[in-house]
């Protein structure tokens, strides 16, 4: 059954609160969530998996605040959705399969008016490569921007809302500092990130192959799911 841990201070400490379905620093024993910042599921949506989240940083929050989650029900694929640039279905379009770190890049646009997910669940970001505010959208049809709660129709990336794969990549050691967060291979990582240097790392599904040089080269770490701290050298 799906699960969730709500606590009062960060570092898993304080009073906490078990959650097992849709409710008015955390901890997501089992499944997918979407919380929300305000009540009646409004406000940021921030979308996480399995794993430990000791600071709202970790699930690339804009502050602290949750007063609702409701649980992700199609977190697994086949996965097709389609995108239109006018409201209610019409105008250009154009289907997805997979994901799309830059729309304006891959559909010379950075607005979507509609779409509808055929199957699976998806995650809208408002910038590209994954970042900014995130509004997750299930099976269903989406006349209008305003239905997936966003107040503008800036997409900028999209992704599939996998239950498999996905890993974190930190700057400083004990998962501080700058994140990265991966859901596909990465060929090169100073393409995505500024940093040479990876110091703590957080595999939250699947299994991953670290390379230690660009184009998948060089010494290979693999890393399963779990924390490690201190990634040295493939030692967590």
């Amino acid at each position: 059954m799906e699960k969730i841990v709500f606590y009062e201070d960060k570092d898993f400490k304080g009073r906490s609160y078990d959650c097992k379905g849709d409710s008015t620093d955390l901890h997501s024993r089992s499944g997918w969530w979407v919380l929300y910042e305000r009540s009646n599921y409004t406000g940021y949506q921030y979308v996480i998996g399995p794993g430990d989240y000791n600071a709202f940083q970790k699930w690339m929050g804009f502050n602290d605040c949750v007063r609702s989650c409701r649980i992700i029900k199609s977190a697994k694929g086949p996965y097709k959705l389609r995108l239109f640039n006018r409201p209610n279905f019409a105008g250009q379009s154009i289907e997805l399969t997979d994901n799309m770190k830059s729309v304006p890049e891959q559909w010379q646009r950075n607005e979507v008016l509609s779409c509808k997910v055929l199957t699976g669940s998806w995650v809208f970001f408002e910038h590209p490569n994954f970042s900014g505010r995130q509004y997750l959208l299930e099976k269903g049809d989406y006349r209008h921007h305003s239905e997936w709660g966003a107040l503008r129709s800036t997409v900028g990336s999209i992704k599939r809302n996998s239950a498999w794969f996905q890993l974190h990549l930190y700057e400083q050691p004990n998962c501080d500092g700058k994140t990265l967060v991966c859901s596909e291979d990465v060929e090169n990582l100073p393409d995505r990130w500024e940093l040479h240097e990876v110091h703590s790392v957080q595999v939250q599904g699947g299994a991953w192959v670290l390379y230690e040089l660009p184009h998948f080269r060089g010494r290979q770490y693999l890393l399963e799911r779990g924390i490690y701290c201190r990634y040295h050298s493939g030692v967590p």
